[in-house]
């Protein structure tokens, strides 16, 4: 009796998928395992773990299982951020951190729905509006995730952006459009050094010589030398190095659990130390870093000032009034007169459209008592 043939076929995209997935998750499991008995005690009771020593797994997880998913890259000849990003998990983990980021601004924009009602007693208006509000803020924010040119992989970020953007340049427009107006790209970390004109027209205003005061966005050091040579003693730092060779440090401004620890770890100071905070800030998707770096500020000025350049209209936000009009310690805006040229475009000779302003908050030694006052208005919305 003749056997019956075995036909072989090429597995399918979905079935190899599988299997690596599988095996990525196995590694997982096996890197894990390597922990016990070696920095953690076989017996030892999970729920008498340490954070530390989650820690020592999570990382041992993560290595196992992109170490499985860049060898499938590899293999297969794929893009190594594709492979990592697929995770087989739902609802997709990439979707779900995307939808997080947007959370605080969509609460923001629907605070007048009461939260305590449950959702299938909701009018059908409030659901409404509140799937509509939420669209449009997922929707830019999965594109910034998708298109924003920064992989989870630095392989995949430099594959998948020009040289010129590397190297800080800036980054096509299609892309993500830029901070200061459209019509040009954004610059990695909004990074815009500032001319020296313009701190000239904030200290007309205010007297800072002797003071000492902090720099925390100071690139290549145009604003601190600026500051310096109108007298004040300036400590400059950032979150990464530009070439500034009076750079202080490098410290994350935004991490305000950190920051008086990282100063005084640096050069022996607080941020309740110094006289002032003067900066030009980053202001990131939809001004959120700037916002920020005002919150982290007004918790660190205490007797002292911060002076920050924004847009002019920075203030005109409903999601900011906290920061402005309701704010007893905001002091006051010095408007520039002129517009700011942040960099120079090739072949296009264009003046700037975007107005700016120095925003003050705290103690200002204003150089001159002035009657110009700001009102904000209506107070109802």
């Amino acid at each position: 009796m003749r056997k019956p043939r075995i036909q072989f076929r090429e597995p399918s995209a979905s079935a190899i998928e599988d299997a690596w997935q599988r095996r990525a998750t196995a590694n997982a499991i096996v890197e894990a395992r390597k922990i016990v008995g070696g920095v953690i005690p076989p017996a030892t009771p999970i729920g008498r773990l340490s954070d530390q020593e989650w820690g020592y797994f999570a990382a041992a997880i993560i290595f196992g299982w992109i170490a499985t998913r860049a060898e499938q890259a590899s293999t297969e000849g794929i893009e190594a951020e594709r492979t990592i990003r697929n995770t087989d998990i739902t609802p997709d983990p990439w979707d779900g951190g995307a939808i997080i980021a947007i959370l605080p601004e969509l609460a923001e924009v629907c605070s007048e729905i009461d939260w305590s009602v449950p959702l299938n007693a909701w009018p059908k208006a409030t659901i409404t509006k509140f799937l509509l509000e939420a669209i449009k803020l997922i929707e830019p924010a999965m594109r910034a995730r998708d298109l924003s040119g920064r992989g989870v992989t630095r392989e995949a970020t430099q594959a998948g952006r020009p040289d010129s953007v590397l190297t800080g340049d800036v980054i096509d427009q299609d892309i993500i459009m830029g901070k200061h107006e459209n019509g040009y790209g954004r610059i990695e970390r909004d990074y815009y050094p500032t001319p020296a004109w313009v701190i000239e027209a904030l200290t007309e205003h205010i007297d800072i010589k002797g003071l000492h005061i902090l720099e925390p966005a100071c690139g290549d050091g145009r604003m601190a030398e600026a500051l310096k040579g109108a007298g004040a003693e300036v400590y400059a730092t950032d979150i990464e190095d530009r070439g500034y060779e009076h750079l202080d440090g490098l410290v994350d401004f935004t991490r305000s659990a950190q920051l008086e620890f990282q100063l005084d770890a640096r050069f022996n100071g607080a941020a309740e130390d110094f006289d002032a905070v003067v900066t030009n800030p980053p202001l990131g998707h939809r001004g959120r870093l700037g916002v920020s770096f005002i919150e982290i500020g007004l918790v660190h000025i205490n007797s002292g000032f911060m002076a920050m350049l924004l847009p002019a209209d920075f203030d005109s936000a409903k999601t900011r009034r906290g920061l402005f009009g309701r704010c007893s310690k905001f002091a006051g805006k010095i408007i520039l007169p002129s517009r700011i040229k942040w960099f120079d475009m090739p072949g296009k000779n264009k003046s700037p459209k975007e107005n700016s302003a120095w925003f003050l908050w705290g103690k200002v030694p204003w150089r001159t008592s002035s009657k110009s006052t700001i009102r904000y208005a209506p107070k109802s919305q």
